[in-house]
């Protein structure tokens, strides 16, 4: 799998957990299996997400 591919699973895995604004929720990162964690801002809406065992991380 190419790495932008599994970029884009995290990325559809920390979207699809978020339930509200400005809490942290945790989900399982699709790319290694650690812990990973996921905000949604209320002011903007975007998504900051990291993951603890891979670094794999974004912020829009």
């Amino acid at each position: 799998m190419r790495e932008e591919d599994r970029y884009i699973e995290f990325l559809n895995a920390a979207v699809a957990v978020c339930k509200g604004f400005d809490n942290a929720y945790e989900f399982e990162c699709p790319i290694c299996g650690g812990r990973a964690w996921v905000l949604q801002s209320s002011c903007n809406e975007h998504h900051k997400a990291a993951c603890e065992g891979c670094g794999a991380e974004f912020t829009e």
